[in-house]
């Protein structure tokens, strides 16, 4: 370039030329200029003798790496940003992987999150380079880190690492992958980003500085998705709470209601019935009619008093569901039930390692159920003085949310017609008697566990009562 003129050697780099004419009129010029894909950060002094300027000197910097930091500290900024509007472990690995490759230009980039019941690191995103190069299709199928391991090691001990070489690894997670340099930074205690290349390709001043800003907005990042977690929990358990209260004051309405309307109107008539009797009677007929007037009278007063007593839980929502043992509830009650036939039969095959979530009348609930299997139970005898010959069996499954209880006898059987209504207020299964609030009953108390329950026809053609009560 000696002897040649400037003009002609950068005639086609407009920003030097008038650089050069700027000081050669006798100005200093301090400016930056782009040759090709390099950066320069150029200081031309004139110099002058006599007045006139005799001479220029020009002394350029190559500052290209410099402007490339810049730039990435400008990109990875503007790219961090997106992470403030995360709200997943997931997402937030598949956005800092991304930054990773694509600000840092590092091919390899994943990240793992701490199971801290395992104390193992589970993989939760990694960049497509990094999928395929390790063999696999999606990033949760590459390995975990366990004790033992040297990426673990570096987890537990907090600190960022450099593995010069993967391959050199005494206990590697993934062993047999021919990983080259590998840094990898703990994420507090959340988890484990590792970025690196395929080859041994050491980091430099600014790749670690851009990766340690990096580190440390994903673990802000995780810090808030965690909080964000918590308070979704807690929103979801005071929801779950509040539906509680709601089941339990429409239980006490229920029972309120039994006694309203009929227990105290059936009183009613009673007492009713009992002083028209009074009045029509002498002796000791008269004295029972007026002893009919004073129990109706006393049931009339203990019933309003119960009402008041449910009224007060009902708005103090004292009583709540809590995990009930299954087994030993069904059990009682198939005693109980059995006995009030003594050819009655009433296998139970429930499991014993199972809670419901329920309350202390649940012994009633099932009470009621078999109870009406026992009293509707066919006989293989057609002489009406013989014991019913009733078989009850009651089995239960379980699967990741529900229980299920299975009571089938061997009767006639509910017409199916009829087994649409027989849990409505009244309804009656068959015409021999009852009240027919004994199924009401159980309906709603099941509605109110969060369960619910329904009628089939069971193998031998008689009634099949399936309960589904959620595990607790």
């Amino acid at each position: 370039m000696t002897g040649a003129s400037i003009f002609d050697l950068y005639a086609d780099y407009p920003e030097i030329i008038d650089a050069a004419r700027e000081a050669l009129a006798g100005d200093e010029v301090r400016v930056t200029q782009s040759v090709d894909d390099l950066v320069f950060e150029t200081w031309y002094q004139p110099v002058f003798e006599g007045g006139e300027v005799v001479q220029v000197v020009g002394v350029s910097r190559n500052i290209t790496e410099l402007k490339r930091r810049e730039e990435r500290v400008d990109e990875l900024s503007e790219a961090t940003n997106d992470l403030l509007y995360t709200h997943t472990e997931a997402a937030v690995a598949e956005r800092v992987t991304e930054i990773a490759e694509r600000v840092i230009d590092r091919p390899i980039a994943a990240m793992w999150a701490h199971d801290d019941d395992d104390n193992v690191l589970y993989p939760i995103g990694a960049t497509e380079t990094a999928i395929e190069f390790a063999g696999v299709d999606i990033a949760k199928h590459l390995p975990d880190m366990e004790p033992g391991s040297d990426e673990k090691a570096i987890f537990d001990a907090g600190e960022p690492a450099v593995i010069e070489d993967y391959t050199e690894l005494d206990a590697p997670s993934a062993p047999g992958v021919p990983l080259g340099t590998l840094l990898c930074l703990p994420l507090d205690d959340h988890g484990l980003l590792c970025v690196g290349s395929t080859t041994v390709e050491p980091f430099d001043e600014s790749e670690r500085h851009l990766l340690d800003i990096l580190s440390s907005t994903a673990t802000a990042a995780l810090d808030r998705v965690a909080r964000e977690t918590e308070l979704d929990d807690q929103r979801a358990e005071l929801a779950a709470s509040n539906e509680a209260l709601q089941r339990r004051r429409d239980q006490m309405e229920f029972f309120n209601s039994i006694l309203r309307h009929d227990i105290l109107n059936g009183m009613n008539v009673i007492r009713a019935r009992g002083d028209l009797l009074a009045s029509e009677l002498d002796g000791d007929q008269e004295a029972y009619a007026e002893t009919i007037v004073e129990w109706s009278d006393d049931i009339v007063d203990l019933t309003r008093k119960v009402r008041s007593v449910l009224q007060t839980l009902s708005d103090e929502a004292a009583a709540e569901t809590k995990p009930v043992e299954l087994a030993p509830v069904v059990e009682s009650a198939a005693r109980r039930a059995a006995s009030m036939a003594p050819g009655a039969t009433v296998d139970v095959s429930v499991h014993s390692d199972v809670a419901v979530t329920a309350d202390d009348l649940l012994h009633d609930v099932f009470g009621n159920i078999l109870t009406n299997a026992v009293e509707h139970g066919s006989t293989d005898s057609h002489d009406p003085d013989d014991e019913p010959g009733v078989a009850v069996e009651v089995t239960s499954g379980v699967d990741a949310e529900a229980v299920t209880v299975r009571i089938a006898d061997d009767g006639p059987g509910i017409a199916p017609g009829v087994r649409e209504r027989i849990f409505e207020r009244g309804g009656k299964s068959t015409d021999s008697g009852g009240t027919g609030f004994g199924l009401y009953f159980v309906d709603a108390m099941i509605a109110s566990y969060g369960g619910q329950i329904r009628v089939e026809e069971s193998d031998t053609g008689g009634a099949a009562f399936v309960v589904e009560l959620p595990q607790a």
